[in-house]
């Protein structure tokens, strides 16, 4: 199941509004000290820029929400950050949008557009993920199962992590949560009973198009 949706790994881009360079920096942050380091980064990085504005959700739940316009009028480059990041449904994500003024003053909603415009440009940087929930499992079987096992493990797409041979073949899963049923009774079936299966840990997992991200 579905436990939320996150980003994998960072990325930075920018666009230009009249003269205005807005530069927005995005990064996967797990704890709220994360995003906090990776703000301080980024002003570090740019230390000429006028405005690091930014907004940040952490969370399974998403409990830690906070943002900041950094000198701009009042709701007008942090919330736009962060109204994007819910919109999106977002959570363990930092993104910072820095500014280099280019003269021109954009007004309220011209802000607004820009900020909000920065925002978006994370659709381009990184990925979008479902963070799920997956049983480790081992599973052993004698050798004359083998075929029938790859071919169901193809067709039903189960998350293959590992497969050694040996006396018998040695397999490791990362099966969802909600399939390890269907699993459980589908290698029995295969296996005539025979197959080994090991139940390990549940763990939180990144997945994308059906692929486990490590």
């Amino acid at each position: 199941m579905i436990i939320y949706k996150t980003i994998h790994g960072e990325g930075e881009g920018f666009h230009v509004e009249k003269k205005s360079k807005f530069i927005a920096s995005v990064k996967e942050c797990i704890q709220e000290e994360d995003a906090v380091s990776f703000i301080s980064e980024i002003k570090k990085k740019y230390p000429d820029a006028r405005h690091h504005t930014y907004a940040y959700i952490i969370g399974k739940n998403k409990e830690i929400q906070k943002y900041s316009d950094d000198g701009e009028p009042q709701g007008t480059a942090g919330i736009p950050i962060l109204e994007y990041i819910k919109k999106e449904e977002l959570t363990n994500i930092c993104i910072v949008v820095t500014r280099y003024f280019g003269g021109i003053l954009l007004g309220k909603g011209g802000l607004i557009r820009a900020y909000g415009k920065a925002a978006k440009l994370v659709e381009t940087l990184v990925e979008k993920v479902d963070v799920r929930t997956f049983w480790e499992i081992k599973l052993t079987a004698d050798y004359s199962y083998l075929g029938s096992i790859e071919n169901t493990t193809a067709n039903k797409k189960w998350n293959l992590k590992n497969k050694d041979y040996l006396d018998k073949v040695f397999f490791d899963y990362l099966i969802e949560e909600e399939q390890i049923e269907d699993f459980n009774e589908t290698i029995m079936n295969l296996t005539n009973g025979n197959g080994e299966i090991q139940q390990g840990d549940l763990l939180l997992k990144k997945e994308k198009n059906k692929i486990v991200l490590d």
